[in-house]
């Protein structure tokens, strides 16, 4: 997802082995934090991610609801506003067909997040577990995926579809086209 353009957390599987003796595969990822944002040439910005599982859509009735269920990884100081109103745009548009999201979704990224899910054949069987990145002045959010495809484990890893993550788009982005 990164080679295409797209914000992605690295990831990869590792083989664990404690005390000489193996102990099965990990799943190791990048951290979500001002660091990626660097890595990938992006500007500053907030980092938002679910504290547990959170549907993009759902009906939030207080300010309070949203930060209870989100985490800030950078601008923590900043409004919340920003996501409520990414949300409350999402559900009008999945609830209604308005297209309310085109002002708060960047499309580009969009279009590319989805795109690798297609070509490369990965799913999110679920609607959540969705980071987000909106960067500072822009109100225009930007999924940020997981590249867990066929080199998620660098030149030396296994790349056999058996040890490969499949999964890479979420059910709420494709509600919206």
């Amino acid at each position: 997802l990164y080679r295409s353009g797209g914000v992605a957390i690295r990831s990869a599987l590792a083989r664990l082995t404690l005390n000489g003796r193996p102990d099965g595969l990990r799943q190791v990822m990048e951290n979500l934090d001002r660091d990626l944002l660097a890595k990938q040439g992006l500007g500053k910005g907030a980092l938002y991610r679910e504290r547990f599982h959170v549907d993009i859509g759902r009906r939030y009735f207080t300010p309070a609801e949203i930060q209870d269920h989100w985490k800030k990884n950078s601008l923590n100081a900043a409004s919340w506003e920003d996501l409520q109103g990414f949300n409350d745009a999402v559900y009008a548009s999945v609830r209604s067909g308005s297209n309310a999201y085109r002002a708060t979704l960047n499309i580009p990224h969009y279009v590319n997040y989805s795109a690798v899910a297609a070509i490369t054949g990965t799913m999110h069987l679920t609607d959540h577990n969705i980071p987000l990145y909106r960067p500072r002045g822009d109100p225009r959010f930007i999924p940020i995926g997981y590249d867990l495809g066929g080199n998620a484990l660098g030149e030396f890893g296994d790349r056999s579809p058996a040890v490969q993550s499949p999964y890479a788009a979420q059910n709420w982005l494709y509600q919206l086209v």
